[in-house]
């Protein structure tokens, strides 16, 4: 008797042993959503995660430079033998000397840029901006998007494509054009940490997906249990009859809905994804899908427990009946004054516990909402930030993947948040204004109910700040994350 005893005043919990796991199963998920077809298809050559397409803007304008300096120099010869069938003193004998001084000048130029040209690091920022802005590539966003479907039809890294080029000397007068072509090809020759090296917002972005996977099943198995303890803690108050089917309902209703606006922006404003495989990794696309959808799943489960925590807060509206009209009778013994005490008592405390499980619910939406914006706007700054994509942007004079879209993002998520948030929230403060009040005081519901509630704003001025940042965090995590492309371009 006394073993049975003794074990049932113990029992072990493994729920954060099971959290843990739950998070590192998630950390390997997003490792395993990047990098799935290097793990899991067959038959195919091993290669890294990355590539690039081959743009070497200091080849082409140094190629560009050598045609022009020959061209030069054949004319000069020309010039020359004009210039000793002319007597000096004539007007054509001094044309021919001046345009020799003027070329052989501009020869002189040319190869001092080539020079600096080829003493500059492949990183070095000035010399590429000014590499870039010399060069003109007949690339147009419909090659693009016809590149993209040529390349994701090609089995290995076989892509190609020829591109006419122009190459404009504006350092020497006159103004000397240079025309070529190219062929862009894949460059797979880099490992990932050599990508990372040259490319170090990559591994921010590998970094932060593993962190939003890895919290993605952390959240979804914290809002089960929350809505689990909820159903536990008001089912054994047998004050009404609660289920915990609803909770499931309104996540398929809210996933749903998430969904017809993903569907919706496809097929109307977001018709084209600036995220190209063909910029950074083979299988860019399904996997963004993966993340996407663990994404969409784990919010439109945080999303539901707050629908779900508001719902029960009709659990207040009977038990705040009874208790006010027991308070309203004059005649009430000191037995019963203390009955009535403790159930208000034990009223506030359950109401404490619900606004406490609905800001479990708040935080875990913000959180979710927050590091999906870094994802992206990490996203983002990487593909900025690849060779390739800076020719685009100096050539088109905008960049497809603008990092401003960002807060276009943190700002739908903020709006989102706030939509279900705010009359929640809303519905929390009523019933805490209509709460019993303190049976022993005289007077009390007329203080309670107008003076006390108003005053205890300037007792904790920050109570509503913290609710408002966390509702704008997906917003502030778009600032955040345009700091972090400043720290990365400078």
């Amino acid at each position: 008797m006394t073993e049975t005893a003794s074990d049932d005043r113990f029992k072990p919990e493994y729920r954060i042993a099971w959290l843990s796991a739950l998070g590192f199963i998630g950390l390997l998920l997003g490792f395993i959503f990047l990098s799935y077809d290097n793990l899991f298809v067959r038959n195919k050559p091993a290669s890294p995660v990355f590539h690039e397409i081959a743009y070497r803007p200091r080849d082409l304008v140094c190629h560009a430079i050598d045609g022009l300096s020959d061209s030069l120099g054949k004319k000069i010869d020309t010039f020359h033998r004009l210039v000793k069938s002319y007597k000096q003193g004539q007007d054509s004998f001094a044309i021919l000397n001046t345009l020799i001084k003027t070329d052989t000048q501009a020869i002189i130029t040319l190869q001092q840029d080539k020079q600096t040209y080829e003493a500059a690091s492949d990183r070095d920022t000035v010399s590429r901006t000014r590499l870039n802005s010399l060069i003109h590539l007949n690339v147009s966003p419909i090659d693009i998007d016809r590149w993209e479907a040529a390349f994701e039809k090609e089995p290995g890294y076989g892509w190609k494509a020829d591109v006419k080029y122009w190459v404009r000397m504006t350092n020497v007068t006159p103004v000397l054009t240079w025309s070529g072509q190219t062929t862009l090809r894949i460059d797979s020759t880099l490992n990932n940490m050599q990508f990372f090296a040259k490319y170090p917002q990559s591994a921010t972005w590998i970094y932060l997906i593993a962190v939003f996977c890895s919290f993605c099943l952390v959240a979804i198995s914290t809002s089960i249990e929350t809505a689990n303890d909820i159903f536990a803690f008001l089912g054994s108050q047998k004050k009404g009859r609660f289920k915990q089917w609803p909770f499931y309902i309104i996540w398929g209703i809210i996933l749903l809905a998430l969904g017809l606006l993903q569907l919706l922006l496809r097929n109307s404003f977001n018709d084209e994804l600036p995220e190209k495989s063909l910029f950074l990794m083979k299988h860019l696309r399904p996997s963004l899908v993966m993340v996407n959808v663990l994404g969409y799943i784990t919010g439109a489960c945080c999303l539901a427990g707050f629908v779900y925590t508001a719902s029960m807060l009709g659990f207040f509206e009977q038990s705040k009946q009874d208790n006010s009209k027991a308070l309203a009778q004059q005649n009430i013994v000191a037995e019963e004054r203390v009955t009535l005490t403790t159930e208000k008592q034990s009223l506030e405390q359950s109401y404490d516990r619900l606004l406490g499980f609905f800001n479990k619910y708040f935080t875990l939406s913000a959180i979710v909402l927050s590091l999906s914006v870094l994802c992206t706007g990490s996203l983002l700054g990487t593909m900025n930030s690849i060779d390739f994509f800076q020719a685009l942007v100096s050539n088109w004079g905008y960049t497809p993947a603008r990092g401003d879209i960002v807060y276009l993002y943190g700002g739908v998520f903020t709006v989102i948040l706030l939509l279900i948030y705010l009359p929640a929230r809303i519905r929390f403060n009523e019933i805490k204004l209509q709460l019993p009040p303190d049976p022993g005081k005289e007077g009390a519901p007329d203080q309670k109910g107008q003076g006390a509630n108003w005053f205890d704003f300037f007792k904790d001025p920050f109570s509503l700040l913290k609710g408002t940042l966390l509702a704008a965090s997906p917003l502030l995590a778009s600032i955040v994350q345009s700091l972090f492309d400043l720290l990365f371009k400078h």
